[in-house]
Parts: structure tokens; C-alpha cells; sequence
């Protein structure tokens, strides 16, 4: 069966006519699909809704668009970060360093040169007192050795009973504080000379050295210094 496509009253399929209106069926195009006959101004089957081209319908075939199943997308998955490497170096660097430091350092003291030994003193001898900086230990030495020969000559004079040979000996300060030649008992002069003797160097530099000494339980300290060329006591 088939509709009319004038009054689209249902007839047979092979009928050449329309009983219905009468309109002429024979040599109509049918629609590819349905088999309806189709106008001459029909843009579409009536039936099931097939459009058509300026093509004769007899001759167009369905066309149906096959359209691929889209692929599925893969799972979502979050880039994870890159690992922040920390600073700071491994323990076993850092013990290797310290390690070499202080090698280092033990090398450096081994290198460093020895404190020179004090210079030798006479009669009561030194205090082993520590070079100053800067002062040639060469020098040094000469003051002491004649700073103590000072005091060996004026603890002799002091032995003998020759005071005026003793104020030779005095700086010129020493003697206006003592008022002119000073007057010793037998015994003071005695004391004196055994202090003088006993004297240690407390501190030595190039033209003076400072000493300190003690007697009757009384420790005091003085000094020698270069005078032009000669050596001279001062401070008692």
C-alpha cells in the first residue's frame, strides 16, 4: 500500500491512479524510502520526512552520515610536582671539611716559629719576662747584661762601705728624691746590696729594664736605664 500524493488517500502500491481523487500515479517517483509517490513540488516525502535534491527521488539513495564513536578520553590524572631538592650538603661532605680544617690548623702551628728564650740574666737573674714586640732580642740581651752589671757594681760599692762610688751610680732624679749622697748603717747597706744582687727582671725593653725585688719580707720594685752610655739606677 501507498499514499496519494494529492489527497494522500492510502491505494495500492501498483495503481496507476488515485480512486479517490484521481489523480495520475502511474510513473510518479517514489521516495527511496518509504515508497510513497512524490510530487513534482514536493521537497520532502509527506510520509516519512526525507528531503530531496533536484535529483529525480526514484534515483537518490538515502544517505546516512556514519559518524564514528568518539575515542573515550583517557582518566584524569594531576601532574604531581617535581621534587624540590633541599640545600645543604650531604653529612659525610661536611665532616670530610672539618676534618681538613684542622689539619690545617695543627699545620700551622707546627710551622709557627718558638717564642725565644729570655735573655740570661746575672746575680739574682730573670723573671724569664716575654720579649716585647717589635724589640730585637739581640739587643735586649746587651741592655740586661749591662743593666746587670750596674747593679753587680753597685751592690759591691754598697759591700764596701764606698757610697759616693754607690751615688755615682744613682740617676740624677733618684738622687735630688734622696736629697744628695744617701746615708746608709752598716746593715741597710748590707740589705741593699743583697736586693740589688737578688733583683729578677719584671719587664725588659731596649734602654730600660725594670726589676723587682725584696727584703725583710717587703717586695718593691725599680729600674735601670741607659743614660748616654752609661747605666744608671733608678726608683728605689
Amino acid at each position: 500500500m501507498k499514499f496519494c500524493h494529492q489527497c494522500r488517500a492510502l491505494i495500492d502500491r501498483d495503481a496507476k491512479f488515485c480512486n479517490q481523487c484521481g489523480a495520475v500515479i502511474a510513473d510518479m517517483p517514489l521516495c527511496p524510502r518509504c515508497g510513497d509517490p512524490i510530487g513534482p513540488e514536493e521537497k520532502f516525502c509527506g510520509v516519512c520526512g526525507l528531503p530531496f535534491t533536484s535529483a529525480a527521488p526514484a534515483q537518490q539513495a538515502a544517505i546516512q552520515t556514519v559518524v564514528p564513536p568518539a575515542a573515550p578520553s583517557p582518566p584524569y590524572q594531576p601532574v604531581q610536582p617535581a621534587p624540590v631538592k633541599t640545600g645543604g650538603l650531604p653529612f659525610g661532605k661536611i665532616i670530610a671539611g672539618v676534618v681538613i680544617v684542622l689539619i690545617l690548623l695543627v699545620g700551622v702551628v707546627l710551622l709557627l716559629p718558638e717564642s725565644p728564650p729570655p735573655p740570661p740574666g746575672g746575680g739574682g737573674g730573670s723573671t724569664g719576662a716575654i720579649v716585647p714586640t717589635g724589640e730585637d732580642p739581640a739587643l735586649l740581651q746587651q741592655s740586661e747584661k749591662a743593666s746587670r752589671q750596674v747593679l753587680n757594681d753597685a751592690a759591691a760599692a754598697l759591700e764596701a762601705g764606698d757610697i759616693a762610688a754607690f751615688s755615682a751610680m744613682l740617676e740624677s732624679q733618684e738622687l735630688k728624691r734622696l736629697g744628695g749622697t744617701p746615708v746608709f748603717t752598716g746593715s741597710g747597706a748590707t740589705k741593699l746590696a743583697t736586693a740589688l744582687r737578688n733583683a729578677k727582671v719584671k719587664k725588659p725593653a731596649v734602654g730600660v729594664i725594670f726589676y723587682e725585688t725584696n727584703t725583710d719580707g717587703t717586695t718593691f720594685g725599680f729600674h735601670t736605664s741607659l743614660e748616654g752610655e752609661k747605666w744608671l739606677i733608678g726608683g728605689l
